[in-house]
């Protein structure tokens, strides 16, 4: 792994610039310095490393200032040893005092901040497919495939469907519908989260309330509807702030987004780069796994519900029969200790007040279970079986 620099003499000089200019200034720096090498020692151990330098003057300035090509490789076996010597060195070169009086320090190649992006960019993209699914979810979930227009400015839409239309050659609603966040850029997304907009201008709005036909056919819901939705608030205000437990997050993506731009066009990107950024997007992702988990709400209506239910009960009944027919009693009771587990895991996805019914008949269902089961399994004792489930299965409200 290697990065490189040129070294800019700050001060004009006669003389032909050479290797050793360097070499000696190198010896600020580092310990051991040699003509192609230098050590430095992290912790306990000592590192060598190699470097090359080729040197002129500037050739069309008025100071013929000296100019230094410089290459410096660290070539242990571990990439992640070798871009953190390289960071050290970078460090070092960077806040030399004696060094940095001599010369102004440009890096032109830096395969050090290379594997430090490369490493963070998986966080990067989980953190925004995450973000823009639940975005998705939400607005989905509120507004249908009335979303882009209950949630956009006009011009947004307009550009939007321009974008769309360059790129596939039309742009109908639908492809709006289906496609307007993964368009956004970053900066499109926290714009379309935090701007501050109002569903209708306040020349449309005074227009409609000075409109006596318009006022007077309107109920007295629609009225209040118009008036709140005409309140300066951003999207996130509106639809997701008490939905994400994620505090000042227009701050944080703010920051993620110097970061973000810094591994997008390949500037210096240093391991303190990494080990900030890394933390606050698994912050960030923990939150939005969160968000994610409880607006994946079902709500079916309660017959749905219902349905759902005693399906998923006959099943692990069904379940338990064949424990009983295929292992005895002891594997029938191993049947209902999964079928129980199995309820408390899916109790938190659902929030009806017919889950709660549905848990409370799980002692009771369990019960009957255990009781059924010590009958025989010929022809008569499953339909009494079955009765008596359907029996149970019937007071789930």
């Amino acid at each position: 792994m290697r990065i490189e620099y040129m070294f800019i003499g700050k001060t004009a000089d006669e003389r032909t610039p050479q290797k050793k200019d360097i070499t000696n200034a190198f010896k600020e720096c580092f310990d051991d310095v040699k003509s192609n090498s230098f050590t430095i020692k992290p912790k306990t151990k000592v590192y060598t490393i190699d470097y090359e330098v080729n040197s002129w003057k500037a050739e069309d300035a008025t100071e013929k200032s000296p100019v230094y090509d410089v290459i410096i490789k660290s070539e242990v076996e571990e990439k992640a040893k070798n871009a953190e010597l390289l960071d050290i060195i970078n460090t070092k070169i960077s806040t030399c005092a004696e060094f940095r009086k001599k010369y102004n320090v440009v890096i032109t190649y830096n395969e050090m901040s290379g594997y430090y992006a490369e490493k963070i960019y998986p966080y990067f993209f989980t953190f925004e497919s995450k973000l823009r699914c639940l975005v998705y979810k939400i607005l989905i979930k509120m507004f249908g495939c009335k979303w882009v227009d209950e949630t956009m400015h006009a011009e947004i839409i307009s550009g939007m469907q321009q974008k769309l239309a360059a790129e596939e050659g039309s742009c109908n609603s639908a492809k709006l519908i289906e496609k307007a966040l993964d368009e956004m850029t970053y900066h499109d997304l926290e714009e379309f989260l935090f701007s501050e907009k109002r569903k209708t201008e306040p020349e449309e709005f005074l227009h409609i309330l000075e409109s006596e036909t318009d006022f007077q056919g309107m109920t007295k819901e629609e009225i209040i509807e118009l008036i709140t939705s005409n309140e300066h608030k951003s999207n996130w205000e509106k639809y997701f702030q008490d939905k994400v437990p994620i505090t000042d997050l227009q701050e944080k993506l703010n920051e993620l987004r110097k970061e973000r731009n810094k591994v997008a066009h390949c500037k210096k990107f240093i391991k303190d780069d990494y080990d900030k950024t890394k933390a606050l997007l698994e912050d960030m992702i923990k939150n939005l796994d969160l968000a994610l988990a409880a607006n994946a709400i079902i709500e079916p209506d309660s017959n749905t519900f219902k349905d759902f239910i005693v399906g998923f009960l006959g099943i692990l009944f069904l379940g338990a029969l064949v424990s009983h027919v295929s292992g005895g009693l002891s594997g029938a009771v191993k049947s209902l200790s999964e079928m129980s587990k199995t309820l408390d895991k899916i109790k938190p996805m659902y929030n009806q007040d017919g889950i709660t019914s549905a848990l409370k008949q799980q002692a009771e269902i369990s019960k009957a279970y255990g009781e059924l089961l010590k009958v025989n399994t010929s022809t008569s004792g499953i339909s009494k079986m079955s009765e008596e489930i359907g029996a149970v299965l019937k007071n789930i409200k």
